[in-house]
């Protein structure tokens, strides 16, 4: 069954001003997935005292939520840099779309887990508030890649849910609202937008579908298993839940990839083998993230063969040395050598020395 719908890309303001539904709807999936926290936190509280737990909360999201769009914006521009070499002040037109999902979330997160810990907040209770509202957001957040045709896949005319697209409302050369009908599917590249007679896989509407179902078995859990957040079983939840639909969503988009995978797989698939193993709290990626740095340091940073060598040499050396002596020792050791090498030979032991 092939889907048809048109699209448009930018909404046209005034002179060469436009906004992109993409910022519409990622606005929207935010504000629906704060007003899922204030409404939990309100019932469940934050862990501490505080005269008014609404307005704790605000305060807690307000740079929290600057700081995911500087790193959404951030992450995007770093990847597409070839789009701003002539025009570097177009990477701060935040209105003309371009978010990256991932640096967001990184960067929210790691502002939030900052003030959590200083103001002594439940982290794990906050956790499990804010993940139904996280699954949410991002469900609608995609509606607007549905909009302006991002995230496509491969061509694939006979595949369930394939998605062709009906024209584009947006005049480009006049920002305007007007028909333009769709192109043929290039013989050369592999686009990730644009409006193609080819039906195409809609993976930006799977993903959407993934994130429903997230936040379906989140309520669930929520309502029949924990009862009330603080346990860290809802945060886990999503974590896998997602996790596992990202990583398959993942491998029909047309992403650039890294030792097979994209950067959002390599990301599910850490959240996915850690949960199970350490249960979700805001500390979880200290020591995976800790020996991830080490191992890149050591083996030369681009050097894939250096990467597997010395993740095979800190891995062994860590299990043996933590199960031996003590795993703070462990760190401290690995720590060292890290240092060593810096000193002695910069570009790691298995990398080249730039010239």
């Amino acid at each position: 069954m092939t889907l048809v719908w048109p699209i448009i890309q930018r909404i046209p303001l005034f002179g060469d001003a436009a906004i992109s539904p993409h910022g519409i709807f990622t606005a929207l999936g935010v504000a629906v997935g704060v007003w899922m926290l204030q409404s939990r936190a309100q019932r469940w509280g934050i862990g501490t005292d505080v005269e008014d737990v609404g307005e704790a909360v605000w305060s807690l999201l307000t740079p929290a939520l600057f700081a995911a769009i500087v790193g959404a914006r951030f992450f995007y521009v770093l990847n597409h840099l070839e789009e701003f070499s002539g025009d570097p002040l177009a990477a701060l037109a935040v209105w003309n779309g371009g978010l990256t999902l991932l640096g967001g979330v990184t960067a929210g997160v790691v502002t939030a887990v900052v003030i959590i810990r200083r103001r002594g907040y439940d982290a794990r209770g906050l956790l499990d508030m804010a993940a139904p509202g996280l699954a949410a957001g991002i469900a609608i957040g995609r509606l607007g890649d549905l909009l302006i045709g991002e995230h496509i896949g491969a061509p694939a005319p006979d595949t369930p849910l394939a998605w062709r697209c009906a024209g584009d409302y947006w005049d480009r050369a006049e920002n305007a609202f007007a028909y333009v009908a769709p192109q043929a599917y290039p013989t050369a590249g592999t686009p990730t937008q644009g409006c193609f007679t080819t039906p195409v896989i809609q993976t930006a509407l799977l993903d959407a579908l993934a994130a429903a179902a997230t936040l379906l078995v989140v309520l669930a859990v929520a309502r029949r298993v924990t009862r009330r957040p603080g346990t860290g079983v809802e945060a886990a939840t999503f974590a896998l839940v997602y996790g596992l639909g990202r990583f398959g969503v993942d491998a029909l988009r047309q992403d650039e990839r890294y030792a097979g995978l994209t950067a959002s797989q390599w990301t599910a698939l850490a959240a996915v083998l850690i949960v199970p193993i350490q249960q979700a709290h805001y500390l979880m990626g200290a020591d995976p993230l800790l020996l991830s740095f080490i191992v890149v340091i050591i083996g030369g940073l681009g050097s894939l063969p250096g990467t597997v060598v010395a993740a095979i040499f800190i891995g062994l050396s860590d299990g043996i040395i933590s199960v031996f002596f003590s795993p703070t020792l462990a760190k401290i050791l690995a720590t060292l050598l890290v240092g060593l090498v810096l000193v002695f030979r910069p570009q790691g032991l298995f990398g080249t020395r730039a010239a």
